[in-house]
Parts: C-alpha cells; sequence; structure tokens
C-alpha cells in the first residue's frame, strides 16, 4: 500500500514525489522511492548535513516536459537529485557517495556530479542505487559537463578526477 506519509529521519515521501506534477503512483514505483530514500537517508546520516531534493520520481509526462532522458532512473523512482547547502558541499557529497559504494554501505548503479559551476563546485549530485537484483549494479561514476540541455556525459577518468578534485 502507498503510504503518501513515509518517512525517514530527514526525508519525506513528498520530497521524492510530487503529486501534482506526477499523479497517482503505482505500487513498484513507490517501492523503490523508498529504498532509494533509505539510502539517501544513509547518506545524510554520514554527510552529517541537510540535504535539499531536487528530484525524485518523474512520471513520463513531467520527464518529458523537462527533457529527462527516456531511460532516467527517475521513472522508476530510483533515483534522487540533491544537494548540500553549497556547491563545495555537493563536492563532498558526491566524494562520500564514492566512499560509501566502495566500502559496500549502499548499493550504487549511478551517481552523476552534475553541471559544474566553476569555481564553486557541483550544481547538484544525481545518484541512483539500484533495488532490481536481476542485474547487477554498474557502480557507474559519471560527470556532466557543460549546461543543461546539452550535457555531455563522461564516466569519470583519473583525468577527469583530477580536472575536477574528486576524490575516486
Amino acid at each position: 500500500m502507498i503510504n503518501k506519509e513515509y518517512k525517514t529521519q530527514n526525508f519525506n515521501i513528498r520530497e521524492f514525489w510530487n503529486e501534482a506534477e506526477d499523479g497517482a503512483m503505482p505500487q513498484d514505483i513507490f517501492d523503490n522511492i523508498v529504498f532509494t530514500m533509505e539510502c539517501a537517508q544513509k547518506i545524510r546520516t554520514k554527510f552529517g548535513k541537510s540535504l535539499r531534493v531536487n528530484c525524485g520520481w518523474r512520471a513520463p509526462a513531467h520527464n518529458a516536459r523537462i527533457g529527462g532522458s527516456k531511460t532516467s532512473a527517475h521513472l522508476t523512482g530510483s533515483a534522487v537529485d540533491f544537494e548540500g547547502p553549497t556547491k563545495q558541499d555537493n563536492d563532498e557529497l558526491g566524494a562520500l557517495i564514492v566512499k560509501m559504494v566502495k566500502s559496500g554501505e549502499i548499493p550504487c548503479d549511478q551517481l552523476i556530479f552534475e553541471e559544474f559551476v566553476s569555481p564553486d563546485g557541483f550544481a547538484w549530485i544525481h545518484y541512483s542505487p539500484k533495488k532490481d537484483a536481476t542485474t547487477p549494479p554498474r557502480n557507474q561514476f559519471m560527470i556532466a559537463e557543460g549546461k543543461r540541455p546539452n550535457f555531455k556525459y563522461s564516466v569519470i577518468t583519473p583525468e577527469l578526477a583530477k580536472k575536477y578534485s574528486i576524490e575516486l
């Protein structure tokens, strides 16, 4: 059953689901959002600073309207875009998620450092855990260079990590 009041210690389901824009939510989407929220809570607890959720689940019509990828994990409730209090905090947040993934604390299909705003840091972090056990998570760490809607997505190489001071 979908619980419109579901909460973790620091997050509320309404941060991950805009009912006015996205409408009714299927049960499997709700289950994915709960899993994503629980992973995000582990990150928030370890990060020790507030995190603002920019986007969780997107219904297909909303995703198309904003120019989202047709294969976006947001469409299944399996992704969150969030940011810390400052752009520098976003860099720290991304590095923390990498460490948590590598240590096995959280699963990761994809982590994207989004839109570098020089010299401040990244505008937000996209994190997608993987609940579906039918395929293994990719543990893919990426960077989105440029400005929306013309991002260039690249897997983070040692050269890109050095360029953007990302700890891998």
